[in-house]
């Protein structure tokens, strides 16, 4: 384990020097999804993107049929989607204002606004070192390390432990977040709590409720973006939702994912997921996957 975890410092710290050497911005992907609750609508209907960066329209909050169809001449799109279709994606290479309709839903409508991608230049990095229980020594060290290549780089190094830090407000000042963890306490308990509440007569939302609780206590509840989780049936994604709302009772033989998540804008995201089923007194996985980070060479 310790060789592991020197493992992960020497990635950490290589990834962020091989991003002070690189010319080409790291791309991003923003989700567009069209739903139909309260209004037919894209949620967002307006993103901003750069150069090289995707976005994917999806179909599964969708209760009729979609479409994407342009309306601007600088791009060409126009495919129908039925509920949980595949998503479609398209990646920009060129600056300007793309909009789109949905033809089907009368005032459904968006834009995508694309800018020139910035030079992928550092200035500033926060390096965020929470742990829970047991804290090893490798984390000051990595925060030592990281603050060595900051002085022969010319950029700055904040280090912080207070999870009070991750709002839009601040982390825009940062080029890159770095996480320094030996555990992934916070998705991990999560998601284990949340799968704790699963048992027959509960509602869907309180599986919500849990694994929501435990990221907003950590600091990270406007980063989980997403429901906890969606049923699994004749189709990937479906009714009941485990969503704030949703009062369907669990019941045996029910099945469905858990899949908390936090996302930091712009940077990356992180999300576990199970597959579970309702028993008669409780809950149970289909899947086992080791929780621990596996580094293949």
């Amino acid at each position: 384990m310790r060789t592991l975890r020197s493992t992960l410092l020497a990635l950490a710290v290589a990834i962020l020097a091989g991003t002070l050497g690189t010319g080409t911005a790291i791309a991003d992907t923003v989700v567009i999804d069209a739903v139909d609750s309260p209004a037919p609508a894209f949620a967002p209907p307006n993103v901003s993107i750069h150069t090289g960066d995707t976005v994917r329209f999806e179909f599964d909050a969708a209760t009729t049929t979609h479409t994407v169809t342009s309306t601007s001449a600088n791009w060409s799109v126009n495919e129908t989607k039925d509920p949980n279709s595949a998503p479609i994606s398209r990646t920009f290479d060129t600056a300007g204002t793309y909009t789109f309709v949905c033809s089907v839903h009368t005032g459904m409508s968006g834009s995508i606004t694309v800018a020139d991608a910035p030079a992928n230049t550092l200035s500033k990095v926060l390096v965020f070192s929470k742990t829970a229980g047991f804290r090893h020594d490798s984390i000051p060290q990595g925060i030592a390390a990281i603050q060595a290549l900051g002085t022969a780089n010319g950029f700055t190094v904040d280090a912080t432990e207070d999870a009070a830090q991750f709002t839009d407000a601040n982390l825009a000042q940062y080029d890159v977040v770095v996480f320094l963890s030996t555990t992934g306490d916070v998705l991990n308990d999560a998601q284990q709590t949340a799968f704790e509440v699963v048992r027959p007569g509960i509602a869907c939302q309180e599986v919500d409720r849990a694994a929501r609780k435990v990221i907003t206590d950590a600091g990270y509840g406007e980063q989980f973006i997403h429901r906890t989780g969606h049923g699994i049936g004749l189709t990937t994604h479906e009714p009941p939702y485990m969503v704030e709302g949703e009062q369907q009772p669990l019941e045996p033989g029910m099945c469905f994912s858990i899949e908390p998540g936090i996302y930091l804008a712009g940077r990356f995201g992180v999300r576990i997921e199970d597959i579970v089923t309702v028993t008669e007194d409780g809950g149970r996985r289909f899947n086992d996957t080791p929780r621990e980070i596996q580094i293949v060479a």
